[in-house]
């Protein structure tokens, strides 16, 4: 569903400490996906 709307989705530990505070706050908690296309490989 949100790959035809094109929503990104942000996973992560709801239940732990502060995470949804942190999630909110844009921090870098969980894993971001989206329907950019990359085009480089992580080492």
């Amino acid at each position: 569903m949100s790959k035809e709307n094109n929503m990104p989705v942000m996973v992560f530990k709801l239940f732990e400490n502060n995470n949804l505070q942190k999630a909110i706050n844009g921090e870098d908690i969980g894993t971001y996906v989206d329907n950019k296309v990359k085009t480089e490989l992580a080492d």
